[in-house]
């Protein structure tokens, strides 16, 4: 009986693409880095435009191989809360905690008051409020309908990708 040579032709390949698929955080760091920056994009294009600096704030941080954390620092003018927070769940009602009445400024003027109203300048209606409270604010939960959407386009795209490879 004579000896038969079997040859596989494309086995090379497919051990080398294994290879990689045995590493899937370096393997697929490629589909998330995209899947981070179309999402990043969503996020600033969701964001609402009179927040100021908000919606150009998103940026995104790179923590290890398939691992990005998207996030916005932009805080309030008090240094207490995020701004983000405050649109996406909203806030309660705001009332005064050692006045009688509490300050609401409208113009930059205003807002660069500092502590009193009482200033050289500063117009009451035009520059600034005085009320007895601030109405609550509902927020437009819109990031929960972007996470929602990246992972949908994340599954699809790793699919995609593995296919691609196959």
């Amino acid at each position: 009986m004579a000896d038969a040579h079997i040859k596989i032709t494309g086995h090379d390949i497919i051990m080398r693409k294994l290879k990689k698929m045995a590493e899937p955080e370096k393997f697929l760091n490629p589909v998330f880095k995209g899947i981070v920056n179309y999402t990043l994009g969503e996020y600033k294009r969701e964001t609402p435009k009179k927040t100021g600096i908000t919606s150009k704030n998103w940026e995104f941080k790179k923590k290890g191989n398939s691992h990005y954390e998207i996030m916005n620092d932009e805080k309030t003018i008090d240094k207490k809360y995020l701004i983000i927070d405050i649109l996406d769940k909203g806030r309660g009602e705001v009332r005064p905690k050692n006045k009688k009445f509490l300050f609401i400024p409208f113009t930059e003027r205003g807002i660069n008051a500092g502590k009193g109203y009482k200033q050289e300048g500063m117009e009451f209606g035009v520059d600034f409020v005085l009320a007895k409270k601030s109405r609550a604010v509902a927020g437009l939960n819109f990031i929960s309908k972007i996470n929602k959407e990246a992972g949908k386009n994340l599954t699809k795209a790793i699919i995609g990708y593995i296919r691609k490879l196959t």
